[in-house]
């Protein structure tokens, strides 16, 4: 472990007392990892982050969380951020595997019980990050409880992709493979070209810009289009969470009424088998249920906290 891992604190307020690192995972893959304690801490949450994210996304997460005494932990996920990549053009979001991903689970768990050993654990788990957190939970069922934000247990596909989504996979797979881009997508991430009147994240003008601003200032964080294998692999692990049974974790989950990036049908369908469960539907909101106006932030941010609480 080698603890001098940059943090861009030109494009966020680096979290107070946070120790920045370079973790190696067990298939020997390079992650930054991030600790930020809390005072008097009563609990450890671990941010799962979603597909092209970084540390510093989180900045303002991170700090709401220590002011309520909850220590935090995150990375970037590997092929992401400043973690390795896992694709010859860095720019891919690729993978060769969605269990991959478990593995920097393990190395951000053991990073972070390193400094909080005996505080009981929670997630969070926004996005891609949904994904890999109640794989997690379903595998090894570590956290006291779970919150989710937007979680991508199904992917919002046009009807027509799903429809011929087998074949088209099986003919990218003999003709064109599948380490290339998916249809549609390119090297240039999303913020990069998007403009805030028709962008699918957030309501909110100025957390809309601060996202922006966050990948325009710093080029090295960026990733574009998932490879073709990434909506493969990912298709497949969102299936099989779907349908396992429920782990016995509580859990509360946030989706905007205006998601249009997972499926809002397959998150529903996903809690009504789940019996320790709560969905909240936010109105006049988006995918980030977290990047929005400071006051609907911090409302949704208090009744996850209190749910974590309620199990601590």
């Amino acid at each position: 472990m080698n603890l001098d891992a940059p943090f861009f604190d030109d494009i966020a307020q680096r979290p107070e007392g946070s120790v920045v690192t370079w973790l190696t995972t067990g298939d020997n893959l390079r992650l930054r990892a991030l600790y930020a304690p809390a005072p008097d801490a009563w609990g450890l949450v671990q941010i799962h982050a979603g597909r092209t994210e970084f540390i510093e996304k989180y900045a303002e997460i991170i700090a709401i969380f220590q002011s309520v005494g909850l220590s935090v932990a995150t990375c970037d996920w590997r092929g992401q951020g400043l973690s390795d990549r896992v694709h010859k053009d860095p720019n891919i979001g690729h993978i060769d595997q969605f269990l991959d991903y478990q593995h920097d689970v393990v190395a951000m768990r053991e990073y972070a019980k390193s400094f909080d050993a005996d505080l009981p654990e929670y997630v969070l788990g926004h996005s891609m990050g949904g994904a890999i957190a109640l794989r997690t939970m379903l595998d090894t069922a570590p956290f006291k409880a779970a919150g989710f934000s937007g979680p991508m247990w199904g992917i919002e596909l046009p009807q027509i992709v799903t429809t011929f989504y087998p074949l088209a996979v099986a003919f990218s797979r003999m003709f064109y493979g599948l380490n290339k881009y998916a249809y549609g997508t390119n090297e240039i991430s999303y913020l990069k070209k998007a403009a805030f009147e028709n962008n699918n994240l957030t309501f909110d003008r100025a957390q809309f810009e601060a996202l922006r601003h966050q990948v325009l200032a710093h080029d090295e964080l960026n990733i574009g289009g998932p490879s073709l294998r990434w909506i493969d692999q990912a298709v497949k692990e969102c299936r099989q969470l779907v349908n396992a049974p429920a782990p016995k974790c509580p859990s509360l989950t946030f989706l905007g009424d205006h998601e249009s990036i997972v499926s809002s049908d397959v998150i529903k369908k996903r809690h009504e088998t789940w019996p320790n469960s709560e969905l909240v539907i936010l109105p006049r909101t988006q995918h980030e249920t977290l990047m929005t106006a400071p006051a609907e932030r911090d409302a949704t941010m208090r009744k996850m906290i209190d749910h974590f609480r309620k199990h601590s």
